[in-house]
């Protein structure tokens, strides 16, 4: 339903950790795991209610700002939005800036709101990920290398002659 290349995906309520009516505990949003578009998640860690380890210049953060800020969605798609993922909207409600918007798709735990016409963010490109592989399997190598020579070397021996 959400291709890779049709905009990243904004989440609400924001933030990595959920609480689901449904789980027993707390646990880390699967969407980034589930889906084939870009999820922007800023990593905020929060530590008895204080942000710790933000990065307010980020996309991520800038995304999740708007939406808190009321943002609707055609200033989301200025940021490469494509969708706008509600999670338990019953419980979390909607973003203020998609009142009068119509979701693609509702469930009992998930509501999707399209945002038409994003900017596309371009990502790394093949050869770029390309490069990136042939430098990690360059650099493993002589880790191995180094750890092989280390290995063979066979310290010195000592003789009790050459100690008297």
């Amino acid at each position: 339903m959400i291709p890779k290349d049709q905009g990243a995906v904004a989440l609400w309520p924001a933030g990595m950790a959920r609480e689901y009516s449904f789980a027993p505990t707390q646990s880390l949003d699967p969407a980034r795991r589930l889906l084939r578009a870009p999820v922007l998640e800023d990593g905020e860690l929060e530590i008895d209610g204080k942000p710790v380890d933000a990065d307010p210049s980020s996309r991520a953060a800038q995304v999740r700002l708007a939406l808190e800020e009321g943002a609707g969605p055609k200033d989301l798609a200025s940021h490469g939005v494509g969708w706008v993922l509600v999670e338990e909207p019953d419980r979390n409600g909607r973003p203020s800036g998609f009142a009068s918007a119509t979701p693609v798709f509702r469930g009992d735990y998930l509501a999707l709101y399209r945002v038409q016409n994003p900017v596309i963010v371009a990502g790394a490109s093949s050869a770029d990920r390309a490069i990136m592989i042939v430098v990690h399997v360059a650099w493993l190598a002589v880790l191995v290398l180094a750890c092989l020579v280390a290995g063979s070397r066979t310290p010195p021996r000592v003789s009790i002659r050459s100690l008297a």
